[in-house]
């Protein structure tokens, strides 16, 4: 235990120097959020078909370039994700390059893409049915500096009081992992069908499924919209907008929310960041 007064001066220069988190590849959330941080809890929530494996995998593939970083994939297995981490890393068409049927040049960036993600720190753990004490196993055994789960409701609880109950118990149980090993976490979440039933189909918090928990556990809480996705579903045609995409910073704990327009290359299976300037 300190007395706050005996450590006010000490803590007053450092100000300005904060460290910056882990990047996330997208500017305007890394300046949002000053990155991953250590012992943040991350959700990253939208609906299905919204690109959150897509996003994880952009977070994954950043942040792995300097970063440790821990993959559990849950719903897809090894071999699907690394194939959308090549297509993403060499901007190629992922169902061109999975059927063999990419031009020279194509395949040039595709040897090009696994040549660099061979120089990446990313592991990947398909296993099915993770509990939350197999993870901190994990993470002990191999000491990630980001882990990122895929996502958390397909994960399995210790206890049988209920789903709801079980979802509340892992997500404090990945919270407190944050605090315990000193690194962010970041947990893909499924929201309920709420928001598709307003007319602007933008999703909220409260959207969450077993939303109460989460969002009080959660540092951070990421929202993925893509509006034309909607449209496309009503109307059967794709626009000029059918890339537009939006990063909801709906919650953050330590700075500001606000919305970040991208653009989602679904060919690519990727974000794009539309700033120019780098983290």
């Amino acid at each position: 235990m300190r007395k706050l007064g005996d450590t006010l001066p000490e803590l007053v220069q450092t100000f300005g120097t904060r460290k910056r988190g882990i990047p996330t590849g997208i500017f305007q959330v890394d300046e949002l959020l000053n990155g991953l941080e250590p012992s943040d809890f991350i959700i990253v929530a939208a609906r299905p078909s919204m690109g959150k494996t897509a996003y994880a995998g952009c977070v994954a593939i950043e942040a792995s370039r300097i970063n440790k970083v821990a993959f559990f994939s849950l719903e897809m297995s090894y071999t699907r994700l690394a194939e959308r981490m090549i297509a993403n890393v060499a901007q190629v068409s992922h169902n061109q390059m999975v059927r063999n049927m990419l031009d020279s040049s194509g395949k040039r960036a595709q040897s090009q893409a696994v040549e660099q993600l061979m120089q990446h720190n990313l592991w990947i753990d398909d296993t099915p049915y993770l509990t939350t004490q197999e993870l901190r196993g994990k993470i002990i055994e191999h000491e990630p500096e980001l882990v990122i789960i895929d996502y958390l409701q397909l994960m399995t609880g210790e206890r049988t009081e209920g789903r709801r109950q079980e979802v509340a118990d892992m997500s404090r149980d990945l919270k407190l992992m944050t605090q315990e090993f000193s690194i962010p976490i970041v947990a893909l979440c499924q929201l309920n069908r709420e928001c598709e039933r307003r007319d602007d189909t933008m999703p909220r918090m409260s959207d969450l499924r077993e939303a109460g928990d989460l969002e009080q556990d959660a540092d951070k809480i990421i929202l993925l919209h893509r509006p034309a996705y909607y449209t496309m579903q009503a109307t059967h045609d794709v626009t000029d907008d059918d890339a537009e995409a939006r990063i909801i910073v709906a919650k953050n704990r330590h700075g500001p929310v606000g919305i970040v327009e991208c653009a989602f290359m679904s060919e690519f299976v990727s974000f794009v960041d539309i700033n120019e300037e780098e983290f």
